[in-house]
């Protein structure tokens, strides 16, 4: 989980968790002026074979962030990609009982927590519509418990096609808290459309036409290496960088929150990020290990 605070000399932390695990507190050197405040980013990984696991999963989340962090010193509470669910589901029926309205379980758990810190809070979560149409989706919520939007995955990656259908598009939002212009993306998003020509840069140049200033991407972004004994991420926030190709040196921050742990035969990377893309190649300005649990807390600069 990542928190990020806006205006006041304050801190960015991202949080990575797997079950069953403790919880370690980096803290980064201090950057610069008029930074954002804190930015969380929470990745969990329990039990999702029901809406008992998933009420366990929030329980936690909500411990983390009590020990973690303090009402005041936060702008922005991110949680993963389906932060609550798991991520591999075999078809629809494997997720059904856990797809959720926009008003559902994972959003009133967002309405609270941003009531106790007093921030805006966004998290993924499986969407079913009122016309019964079923997303990958997160939802962003106000500090004062309002929906602030609701975007629905665009591209898809081959789990989401066994139950999900794609999203109408990619979306930015005007949002003065977090200093402007605001994109979303969820994982796939940042790859080419189904892999198939990755010099089209979808993501990136819709972005980079819409003036985005801050882009909040949640992912469930897979280990390419599980075996590999190295706990440096950076070869996927390499990655990461190379698919916002179009926005290097803009004027634009973008904040990965990757989950970590392992679900049936899949490792997750971990690696959660705040990236500064204006001073690329120097991008990174806080990150976490390869499939490190912990928390991260960087300042961000919003000059």
């Amino acid at each position: 989980m990542i928190v990020t605070t806006i205006e006041t000399l304050q801190e960015t932390v991202i949080v990575s968790c797997a079950p069953y695990s403790k919880y370690s507190v980096i803290r980064s050197r201090r950057l610069g002026y008029n930074p954002w405040r804190s930015n969380v980013f929470l990745n969990l990984l329990l039990k999702r074979d029901s809406m008992l696991s998933v009420q366990e999963n929030m329980d936690k989340a909500l411990q983390l962030l009590r020990s973690s962090i303090r009402r005041g010193h936060i702008d922005l509470i991110v949680l993963p990609e389906l932060a609550f669910t798991g991520y591999l589901f075999d078809d629809k029926d494997d997720i059904r009982e856990l797809m959720e309205s926009n008003d559902g379980p994972t959003f009133q758990w967002c309405t609270r927590v941003a009531a106790e810190f007093g921030c805006m809070v966004a998290a993924g979560y499986p969407l079913k519509t009122k016309d019964e149409k079923w997303y990958n989706a997160m939802c962003l919520v106000s500090k004062e418990g309002r929906e602030v939007i609701t975007y629905s995955k665009h591209f898809l990656y081959e789990p989401d096609y066994r139950w999900a259908e794609e999203g109408p598009g990619f979306v930015v939002a005007d949002i003065p808290e977090l200093g402007g212009k605001v994109g979303f993306g969820i994982c796939m998003d940042v790859n080419p459309k189904d892999f198939v020509d990755s010099t089209l840069y979808e993501f990136a140049h819709f972005h980079k036409s819409s003036g985005t200033f801050l882009l909040i991407m949640l992912c469930n972004w897979v280990d390419a290496d599980p075996e590999d004994k190295d706990d440096s991420a950076i070869s996927t926030q390499a990655y990461w960088c190379s698919r916002l190709k179009p926005l290097l040196h803009e004027r634009v921050k973008a904040v990965f929150c990757n989950r970590v742990g392992r679900e049936k035969d899949t490792t997750f990377v971990g690696g959660s990020c705040v990236l500064n893309l204006e001073t690329y190649p120097k991008s990174i300005v806080g990150c976490m290990k390869k499939r490190e649990e912990g928390v991260l807390v960087v300042n961000v600069d919003r000059t």
